[in-house]
């Protein structure tokens, strides 16, 4: 007969990490921000060695919580998707919450239904990535005292919770890696953007970092196609248009955008970075064996989003908030990377290399 697991208690992981049984709470509970990185880091380590999960039955009667939080993503099927999927879940259940995650299908309709049925079923809080910057239900359920965290885009009209990443920087060094380079036609290439907030906020910084960089510039070229097709007309009509001696570079608004210009740009026999530069947002968070940037002939430059910790950062938030932690609206601004790769470099400079 084989020895029975013995499943592990506070005390075994205030022990391992050396550590009071108190701060272990602290941090399961949400209520880590005045702890250091290193004693996160160490409690973190070990529950997830220990394969530590709370008694919710057990805490649910004494606390009137039932350890579930509702997450609703705009479509799941994006690798962007479920690299937030991760950060989430492994945010919340480090901390006892078990995440119920639903697809919106990019979906008003659906993300409302999701949120009626979360309601119904009395989840302690709600992480949202939200298909539409109006929403009055969003308001209300927040109005009427469910916590709730916004992951990646904002709502009008309301000061929500919310775990983005910050765009102006990142997106004027990325414009001035291009300029030193020697490219002296940005376009910024997107899909639609009507009512999701961070294209408009990538957009907006684009504008900002042009205006900057490029300030003789006569026209702004941004250029709208679909996930479906248009990439290539689109590229076209952007070459078309230049006069001679100009040398232009593609920003991809996000991951998917850049992929669909990156195949454009092949179809239509033009080398990069020689004839085209090529960049843009890398937002799928994938690890780095895996990183379809470095994958592509050459690698491509990108701005990196930190997907996971912004999904796992949104958790920690709302279970503070769930606690009872200080209610007032923040927003949480993580930084991005910068990657300089070879579909940029016109000048040489040191390539980083994810392989």
């Amino acid at each position: 007969m084989g020895l029975e697991k013995k499943k592990a208690t506070i005390s075994d992981i205030a022990a391992a990490a050396g550590v009071s049984k108190a701060t272990v709470s602290r941090y399961i509970n949400g209520k880590s921000d005045l702890m250091m990185d290193k004693t996160k880091e160490r409690i973190r380590t070990v529950i997830e060695l220990l394969d530590y999960h709370p008694n919710n039955a057990a805490r649910s009667l004494k606390t009137k919580k039932n350890y579930q939080v509702g997450v609703m993503l705009s479509n799941i099927e994006t690798p962007f998707a479920a690299s937030l999927i991760v950060g989430i879940g492994s945010g919340l259940r480090q901390r006892g919450y078990e995440p119920l995650f639903v697809d919106c299908h990019d979906s008003i309709e659906e993300e409302g239904k999701a949120l009626a049925s979360f309601l119904d079923r009395t989840v302690d809080g709600l992480i949202v990535s939200t298909i539409f910057m109006e929403n009055p239900a969003l308001i209300k359920a927040s109005c009427d005292g469910c916590p709730i965290v916004l992951c990646d885009r904002f709502v009008n009209n309301y000061a929500f919770n919310v775990v983005s990443a910050e765009q102006e920087e990142s997106m004027y060094r990325l414009l001035l890696h291009l300029k030193e380079q020697g490219y002296t036609r940005p376009a910024l290439f997107t899909l639609p953007w009507a009512g999701n907030s961070n294209r408009q906020r990538r957009l907006e910084a684009f504008r900002q970092a042009i205006a900057a960089l490029y300030p003789d510039r006569a026209r702004e070229d941004v250029y709208l196609f679909e996930a479906g097709g248009g990439a290539e007309d689109q590229l076209e009509r952007f070459l078309s248009q230049l006069p001679p001696g100009e040398k232009p570079a593609v920003v991809g608004i996000n991951s998917e955008a850049t992929v669909l210009v990156y195949r454009a740009i092949l179809r239509c026999g033009l080398r990069i970075p020689e004839d085209v530069g090529l960049c843009g947002s890398e937002d799928w968070n994938w690890d780095s064996i895996m990183n379809w940037a470095t994958l592509l002939t050459p690698s491509i430059t990108t701005i990196d989003v930190p997907t996971k910790q912004m999904g796992c950062r949104a958790a920690e938030r709302l279970v503070e908030l769930i606690e009872g932690g200080d209610p007032t609206a923040q927003v949480i601004t993580l930084p991005c990377a910068l990657s300089p790769r070879g579909s940029t470099q016109l000048r040489g400079g040191t390539e980083r290399i994810d392989r």
